[in-house]
């Protein structure tokens, strides 16, 4: 019974863990979709800015 929670739980923690960190640190720098800033703006800046 052991071996089936361990083939279920560690894919599921390894999707939910990475998730629940990413949006925690969006959260506190304020990042989409918990604040107003957001994380294109620089792609933004190093893909387009050198065609103007």
């Amino acid at each position: 019974m052991k071996r089936k929670w361990g083939l279920f739980l560690y894919p599921l923690a390894a999707f939910l863990l990475p998730m629940v960190i990413t949006i925690i640190a969006f959260g506190l720098h304020g990042i989409a979709p918990l604040g107003s800033k957001n994380i294109l703006v620089s792609d933004l800046a190093t893909q387009y800015l050198p065609f103007f």
